[in-house]
């Protein structure tokens, strides 16, 4: 695959988790941005007072190595704290910075332990990040954040701001908001829990979950996953018809499904109507019973009447 055609994969994919994070209550108004690196050191980032649920592939903010804009609308004003993730990480590709409410709560408490703020009441947040260090407030946008975050994220992949919110990285924007999503839902329970007497993993059962077994305990929660497949005719709009059988393949996806562009009156199904109005079009379809286009000729369960005309448009789905 060459640059471009990865370029565009990415840009598509900073457009799609956005909306789907702003979706999800996780990024309101036009808070929380997103930025990934390219293969040659440049940075994709989010643009300035711009919605995540709002983005749009050839409306993303094109950087430098040095964080210098070099095309596409004014970046977030966050570009130091990315900076400074992918300086503090090597292997770090992608960063995602949320005010997603209950770990934006968790960031307003006192008391905090600054080394480790929220409890590992599963194994999942420690496969995540080994531990959750609390940055001190800072001023959005200030170069602090990313001299705060140069100190404390190496060894780790996420970070939580003071009365600001979430800074969390990983190899890839998918593995990037998928930590993200961990961290939101670790912080629920702890607010679920409410100061209750709950147990936390201890440290050798924190310690067991090395990076080996972290992979295998998210490859175990990707495979449970349901599988679904891509709908075309509502997916990867922004490219012309046939090339979104590629863009889906691209993104994982081993089904396609789509409307068909044809009419949605089509007689497609010529099917021998006899004199005792008795007629099956298939198999999981009962009988009509009455002449062609009356009331009395049911929907058939595949989309399609007791006759040659189709009323709705028919979903096709093939394997990639």
């Amino acid at each position: 695959m060459n640059s471009i055609a990865a370029e565009d994969i990415l840009r598509r994919d900073m457009v799609r988790h956005g909306r789907s994070l702003f979706e999800r209550a996780l990024s309101g108004g036009n808070s929380g941005n997103l930025s990934v690196r390219l293969s040659d050191g440049r940075l994709l980032t989010t643009p300035t007072g711009r919605s995540l649920g709002n983005l749009h592939t050839d409306a993303l903010s094109l950087l430098d190595a040095r964080g210098n804009h070099l095309d596409g609308p004014p970046p977030t004003k966050e570009v130091p704290m990315h900076l400074a993730c992918y300086s503090a990480n090597a292997d770090c590709g992608a960063v995602v910075h949320l005010h997603s409410p209950y770990a934006t709560a968790l960031a307003c408490l006192a008391n905090l332990d600054p080394a480790d703020c929220l409890p590992p009441l599963t194994p999942y947040l420690s496969c995540a990040s080994a531990t959750l260090p609390l940055a001190p407030y800072r001023m959005p946008g200030s170069a602090d954040i990313g001299a705060d975050l140069a100190r404390l994220l190496p060894g780790r992949t996420a970070v939580l701001l003071a009365n600001h919110g979430s800074v969390v990285c990983g190899p890839s924007l998918e593995t990037a908001v998928g930590n993200s999503e961990e961290l939101e839902a670790t912080a629920r329970l702890y607010f679920i829990l409410n100061g209750q007497a709950a147990r936390a993993l201890n440290a050798e059962e924190r310690a067991a979950l090395h990076p080996a077994f972290r992979q295998s305990v998210q490859d175990i929660r990707r495979s449970a996953m349901p599988r679904f497949a891509a709908n075309l005719t509502m997916m990867f709009t922004e490219l012309p018809f046939l090339d979104r059988f590629s863009a889906a393949a691209d993104q994982g996806f081993q089904w396609v499904e789509y409307l068909s562009p044809m009419s949605s009156r089509l007689r497609i199904w010529p099917v021998p109507w006899n004199a005792t109005g008795s007629n099956k079009l298939c198999s999981i379809c009962r009988p009509a019973t009455g002449p062609p286009g009356s009331a009395a000729w049911p929907v058939c369960r595949a989309g399609k009447r007791n006759s040659t005309t189709l009323w709705k448009r028919p979903c096709c789905m093939l394997r990639l």
